[in-house]
């Protein structure tokens, strides 16, 4: 952090603040709390579970104001009344009892034993409003993969879930169901999460974690069928993916009987790995 100003009688509990922000006077900030560049905190104020980015047009001159509505605490921004100056900021509320990030206990007896279905599902759902409020707003990844992090501490997530759950979650974002070039999208999408996807796929088990996300979602997403070679081929340009654990994957596929193991693209995926593979040897 460069440049951060913190003023007295200030309590930061597990959040990030980035350059160049104030924090003033008798401020809690909690749970999670992600503050972006340039944002000044009104003194006094409480923040628990927020991530609070500011717009390129109003980094000089915005400040956070809290005001109160039916359903909890809102935050906003001071503005010259134009109407035209808001604060990007999305909020995400936990209560104590649901956040592992209590202070009088451990996160291990701050979280239930094990997820249930509906706390998976609520999860997934998280992670992609979350990527797809980033992805609209051209969030910085870091901030992300701290609010994924927080959601996953939350609902008890195990790693290998959420190395599965982001790669759905990317493949389920809004945009793409009304995009008319889906591939192009797919394929801007991987580009602009390549820091999420190198922080969570990077290991064997969790490029397979990733290769089952990819066979669940071409399985159960309309506005993916037909494409999972296409897909396949471009995570493994991006070097998100490898040869060799593709090929297990494929053979899982066979073995498992998959609905994917005759799609046309993925066929010719395949095809054209194994002729590069040979190609490749033969050159050497």
């Amino acid at each position: 952090m460069d440049n951060v100003t913190i003023k007295d009688n200030c309590k930061i509990i597990n959040s990030f603040i980035d350059n160049n922000c104030i924090v003033n006077a008798d401020s809690l900030i909690e749970n999670g709390t992600i503050i972006a560049e340039n944002v000044n905190i009104n003194e006094g104020s409480k923040l628990k579970g927020a991530v609070i980015e500011c717009s390129e047009q109003d980094k000089n001159d915005k400040n956070l104001v809290k005001s109160t509505s039916e359903s909890g605490t809102e935050w906003e921004n001071e503005s010259d009344g134009s109407g035209d100056d808001q604060f990007v900021g999305f909020d995400k509320v936990w209560s104590d009892s649901e956040s592992c990030y209590s202070s009088d206990s451990s996160a291990q007896s701050s979280l239930p034993e094990s997820p249930v279905p509906e706390d998976t599902n609520i999860f997934l759902q998280e992670v992609i409003d979350s990527l797809a409020r980033g992805y609209e707003e051209k969030l910085k990844c870091d901030y992300l993969i701290l609010e994924i992090n927080s959601s996953r501490y939350a609902y008890n997530i195990q790693l290998h879930e959420v190395n599965f759950f982001v790669i759905r979650a990317m493949l389920s974002i809004p945009i793409l169901v009304d995009s008319k070039s889906v591939l192009v999208t797919v394929k801007d999408i991987l580009k602009f999460f390549r820091p999420i996807l190198s922080n969570y796929i990077k290991t064997k088990s969790s490029i397979m974690d990733c290769l089952r996300a990819v066979e669940e979602s071409c399985i159960k997403c309309d506005w993916l069928e037909g494409k999972a070679g296409q897909i396949l081929h471009l995570l493994y340009e991006t070097d998100v993916v490898d040869e060799d654990s593709l090929v297990e994957w494929y053979d899982d596929l066979k073995d498992n009987e998959s609905p994917l193991i005759n799609q046309t693209s993925l066929v010719k995926f395949f095809e054209w790995l194994q002729e590069a593979s040979e190609e490749s040897e033969e050159s050497e």
